[in-house]
């Protein structure tokens, strides 16, 4: 007999409503609105599960009831020591790789550290998985996934991280196309080939404590 409790319309309902609440919510007691369509254009750089990541602070409301987390009480990039991502996939990679310049660029001003990760064919790395010849100074996380595809993290907050200041120049330098930037890096330190297509990329920021 099924559980009167099994109700996938339930789950629909809470989950749709969180998308929802990404784009708009609406907070009657302040007489304004928060969310991503609330925000100014180009300072959205991604979303993860009900958060959406922004490259500018936004003034919206927050209160904080009792038994409540105190959290920020704006929106932003990042608080301390918090990680801020933006993430761009295979069909998106050459056009929309630019979005994640603005969360670069405040990374930049705001003197943070930052990390990425790629995705590429296994055949498209030069060296072996871990390999301290691929990764000789920023310890190197390796994702083998079934189709034949290999995700390598590079810069963690163990080993440092690279200078966000300094991937802003090389991003700035390739006209804002931050996997341009990224695939010259990797080739340039002999990680990858100049032919190699990035299929996956992501960005993390944070400060160092």
């Amino acid at each position: 007999m099924p559980s009167p409790n099994a109700r996938p319309e339930w789950a629909a309902a809470i989950w749709s409503g969180a998308r929802s609440a990404l784009l708009v919510q609406r907070h009657r007691e302040d007489n304004t609105c928060a969310g991503a369509l609330h925000t100014t254009p180009g300072t959205v750089a991604a979303f993860r599960t009900d958060a959406p990541y922004l490259t500018a602070p936004q003034h919206w409301p927050h209160h904080v009831q009792r038994h409540q987390s105190q959290r920020p009480q704006q929106g932003r990039l990042d608080h301390p020591h918090r990680i801020g991502t933006g993430r761009v996939g295979a069909q998106a990679i050459d056009p929309a790789s630019s979005c994640l310049r603005p969360l670069i660029a405040e990374a930049a001003r705001q003197g943070l550290r930052l990390a990425f990760t790629v995705r590429f064919a296994r055949t498209s790395y030069l060296h072996p998985s871990g390999s301290r010849t691929g990764s000789p100074v920023i310890r190197t996380y390796v994702t083998q996934r079934a189709d034949h595809t290999e995700e390598r993290s590079y810069g963690s907050a163990q080993a440092g991280g690279h200078d966000a200041a300094d991937f802003a120049r090389r991003v700035d330098v390739v006209g804002g196309d931050v996997s341009a930037a990224v695939h010259q890096w990797l080739v340039e330190t002999r990680r990858t080939n100049p032919d190699a297509r990035i299929l996956h990329l992501e960005v993390r920021t944070w400060r160092p404590r």
